[in-house]
């Protein structure tokens, strides 16, 4: 049975929006949480204890996804914070990927990626520049309006202008 830390540990994992996965330095993906396998859209039986690289290598869409996770193996130095594209078989999502070292005391154990889906939120900031746009547009046909009816309006009548 599990003790209490270790309980509370888990209800957290499991409760996160943030996916979790970690992938031990022989490659074998060794835990997802729920968050992780929905943001990569994936079951747990495919990817747990399988091969990082046998299961991202072969999509060439994700290759940011994969250089993400292989830069946290080959710079040991620094935790890496990047955004990057990535492909289900439904759709393309904006993810954050936070890398670093899993360790065990002072000894390096595996790479834990945290894993955060920002496609709403990039959707949202281009819809607020696509209405900032429209509204710059609009303040632009106005003016042009205005103009138009001040410089007419001085030889033609109302209705015309």
């Amino acid at each position: 049975m599990l003790d209490r830390e270790a309980l509370i540990q888990e209800n957290i994992m499991q409760g996160m929006s943030e996916g979790v996965m970690t992938i031990g330095l022989n490659g074998i993906i060794n835990y997802l949480n729920p968050a992780a396998l929905h943001i990569l859209g994936y079951r747990e039986t495919d990817l747990l204890y399988q091969n990082f690289g046998m299961c991202f290598f072969d999509r060439e869409e994700n290759d940011a996804f994969t250089q993400a996770i292989l830069d946290a193996v080959y710079d040991r130095g620094h935790a890496h914070d990047t955004i990057v594209p990535y492909s289900t078989l439904q759709e393309t999502r904006r993810l954050r990927v936070v890398t670093s070292y899993l360790q065990n005391g002072a000894e390096r154990i595996g790479i834990i990626v945290v894993l955060s889906d920002l496609t709403e939120l990039t959707e949202l900031q281009d819809a607020v520049k696509a209405m900032e746009r429209i509204r710059a547009l609009n303040e632009q046909l106005e003016l042009r309006n205005t103009l138009l009816s001040e410089t007419f309006g001085r030889f033609l009548s109302d209705g015309i202008v």
